[in-house]
């Protein structure tokens, strides 16, 4: 795999003996490498090769840099193929029209690439454009009352704005508005004395004329999240996720959520919400439409702009949306280790299997063939929770309150340092480590925020090498 122009993204070899078998019982005893205690993987092999594991026998769950680039098994080679144009179309760069290649950048946008945000298919660093580099964190913007007739019952545009505060733009433009980070910290200490600090982002948003933003701009701050895994998300079914939901109110254990209903532009009627940081996208073209338009402001046929000229076709978004929902996800690395077996079960004694719920199955229905009728442990309940005051960002998303996010998976969170160094957690990238995440932790996640607290160190490190072993 030649390293492309953007610098960020490795290709890899499609061959099938290379690919990720995701029909595969997660269970201990796979034969791992340590972990550090707070995700950093330690001196481990590239590969990890498993033997007659579940529904395979010549997986190989990669955890090097490109850990995050690997399609799903058994794809055929017409399928293979489309994921190939759809991993180079991620990296393709885009520039201002008129252009001989990829033409169509702006004339406002956040970043000129999908992998300038997702860094090898992962996420990257918060940080705000400055010195004419793009944006790795976007703002989300919204007024409080009102309506939008494109997508009924989501955000309300702000006028002149939009939606997301698009910080760049090309030459004979001017971006409306810009934001300046900075970064506001605190120290908490644990019960045995031990001091971590925690950072949140504050973002100064400033209109082109230098005024500031209305008092009633409702904000958001976030990171994009890792591609991975996300055509097997999908392929959940809608009663699987209702019947789930059901369950996470009257099973012991669980810890109440509710799904985000939405509307889809590519179903056009409502549908439940899977992807992004309040489950505001029901499908992956929905995400990668949207993304296409406000990131990098490539109008197309689901967001055609003002003007409705479309910059993409639908075959590009085909592909694109194809190379997305078979992306697999690394398998877990935990071994049968008195450590693993430990972290595993503070885990769940915590609470923190309460939401990051660690088995799901696919549906029999979803259009790419090899994604159907799974068990995959991505360690998510794709439920929208109540994370505290701490947390919120007090913008209201559909159904999502201002308090309230999905919770994110936890599949290949061990190797985030990996794919890219600089990768940092939840929704606005302000925790470095997964401890820092664990202790900004609220809401309906106060309990087990307060029961990490009180660990020994012995027992968090357990923990935390659990974590960082999926």
């Amino acid at each position: 795999m030649q390293q492309s122009n953007a610098g960020t993204h490795h290709k890899h070899d499609h061959k099938l003996g290379l690919t990720l078998l995701l029909g595969l019982s997660f269970g201990l005893g796979l034969g791992l490498g340590a972990c550090h205690g707070d995700g950093k993987q330690a001196d481990s092999p590239a590969v990890v090769a498993l033997n007659g594991h579940g529904s395979g026998e010549n997986g190989v769950g990669s955890i090097g840099p490109a850990a995050f680039n690997e399609p799903v098994s058994f794809l055929s080679d017409d399928e293979l193929a489309l994921h190939g144009k759809g991993d180079r179309l991620t990296e393709a760069r885009f520039i201002p029209a008129p252009a001989a290649v990829n033409p169509g950048l702006g004339p406002l946008y956040n970043n000129t690439s999908c992998v300038a945000c997702h860094r090898s298919d992962g996420r990257g660093p918060p940080v705000l454009a400055n010195d004419g580099n793009g944006s790795q964190l976007i703002v989300k913007l919204s007024l409080a009352s009102g309506g939008d007739p494109e997508e009924p019952g989501g955000s309300i545009p702000v006028p002149g704005l939009g939606t997301q505060m698009q910080d760049q733009a090309i030459p004979g433009a001017v971006a409306p508005a810009t934001g300046q980070l900075s970064w506001v910290s605190k120290t908490v200490t644990l019960d045995d004395g031990t001091a971590v600090k925690l950072r949140s982002p504050q973002v100064t948003i400033t209109k082109a004329d230098g005024s500031n933003l209305a008092n009633e701009v409702l904000t958001s701050v976030r990171l994009p999240p890792a591609f991975i895994g996300l055509g097997l998300l999908e392929a959940v079914s809608d009663d699987w996720l209702i019947a789930n939901e059901t369950a996470s109110s009257n099973t012991p254990g669980r810890i109440p959520g509710r799904l985000n209903h939405v509307w889809s532009r590519s179903k056009q009627q409502e549908a439940i919400g899977r992807f992004g940081r309040k489950a505001t996208k029901a499908l992956v073209e929905d995400q990668v439409a949207a993304a296409l338009a406000l990131d990098i402001g490539l109008n197309n046929s689901l967001f055609p702009g003002k003007d409705g000229a479309v910059k993409v076709s639908d075959e590009t978004m085909q592909a694109l949306s194809f190379y997305v929902q078979t992306l697999s996800a690394p398998l877990p690395r935990t071994k049968k280790s008195a450590t693993a077996l430990h972290g595993q079960a503070l885990f769940h004694d915590l609470g923190c299997g309460g939401c990051h719920q660690d088995a799901m199955h696919t549906g029999p229905d979803h259009k790419v063939a090899v994604l159907r009728n799974q068990e995959i442990h991505p360690y998510t309940d794709l439920l929208l929770h109540d994370m505290g005051p701490d947390l919120a960002d007090h913008r209201p998303d559909f159904m999502a309150s201002g308090s309230e996010w999905r919770t994110p998976p936890l599949w290949g969170i061990g190797v985030q340092h990996t794919v890219a160094s600089a990768a940092c957690f939840l929704h606005d990238g302000r925790a470095q480590t997964l401890t820092e995440a664990i202790l900004w932790h609220g809401g309906q996640a106060q309990g087990a925020r307060e029961a990490f607290g009180k660990l020994a160190a012995q027992d968090r490190d357990d923990l935390l090498a659990f974590l960082g072993s999926l």
